[in-house]
Protein backbone atom coordinates (compact mmCIF):
# COMPACT_ATOMS: atom_id res chain seq x y z
CA UNK A 1 0.00 0.00 0.00
CA UNK A 2 2.85 2.60 0.67
CA UNK A 3 4.98 1.91 -2.62
CA UNK A 4 1.08 2.33 -3.86
CA UNK A 5 0.90 5.50 -2.75
CA UNK A 6 -2.58 4.44 -0.43
CA UNK A 7 -0.57 5.02 3.04
CA UNK A 8 1.99 6.78 4.62
CA UNK A 9 5.02 4.58 6.60
CA UNK A 10 3.73 5.24 9.69
CA UNK A 11 7.26 6.12 11.62
CA UNK A 12 6.25 5.80 15.67
CA UNK A 13 5.88 1.84 14.76
CA UNK A 14 8.88 1.55 11.91
CA UNK A 15 11.18 0.23 14.77
CA UNK A 16 9.28 -2.98 14.95
CA UNK A 17 9.86 -3.86 10.68
CA UNK A 18 12.30 -3.19 8.25
CA UNK A 19 11.98 1.29 8.26
CA UNK A 20 14.18 1.10 5.32
CA UNK A 21 12.28 -0.39 3.27
CA UNK A 22 8.99 1.47 4.22
CA UNK A 23 10.57 5.11 3.82
CA UNK A 24 12.21 3.99 0.33
CA UNK A 25 8.50 2.66 -0.87
CA UNK A 26 7.11 6.08 0.74
CA UNK A 27 9.86 8.01 -1.03
CA UNK A 28 9.17 6.24 -4.83
CA UNK A 29 5.78 6.76 -4.34
CA UNK A 30 6.20 10.25 -3.72
CA UNK A 31 8.52 10.68 -6.35
CA UNK A 32 6.22 8.98 -8.92
CA UNK A 33 3.25 10.59 -7.56
CA UNK A 34 1.24 7.90 -6.86
CA UNK A 35 -2.47 7.84 -4.95
CA UNK A 36 -2.19 10.54 -1.82
CA UNK A 37 0.94 11.97 -3.12
CA UNK A 38 -0.61 12.99 -6.59
CA UNK A 39 -2.76 15.68 -4.86
CA UNK A 40 -1.85 19.44 -4.98
CA UNK A 41 -0.30 20.30 -1.69
CA UNK A 42 -0.57 17.20 0.09
CA UNK A 43 -2.63 15.72 2.79
CA UNK A 44 -2.44 16.22 5.91
CA UNK A 45 -1.29 12.81 7.45
CA UNK A 46 -3.63 10.78 9.85
CA UNK A 47 -0.89 11.12 12.80
CA UNK A 48 -0.92 15.05 12.17
CA UNK A 49 -4.76 15.20 11.79
CA UNK A 50 -5.09 13.32 15.27
CA UNK A 51 -3.27 15.66 16.80
CA UNK A 52 -4.73 19.00 16.04
CA UNK A 53 -8.43 17.56 16.80
CA UNK A 54 -7.27 16.39 20.44
CA UNK A 55 -5.87 19.88 21.28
Amino acid sequence: MVEDGQAFAYRKHLGQCDATEYLDAEFRASRRRYGVWQVPGGITRPWDFRRVRLR
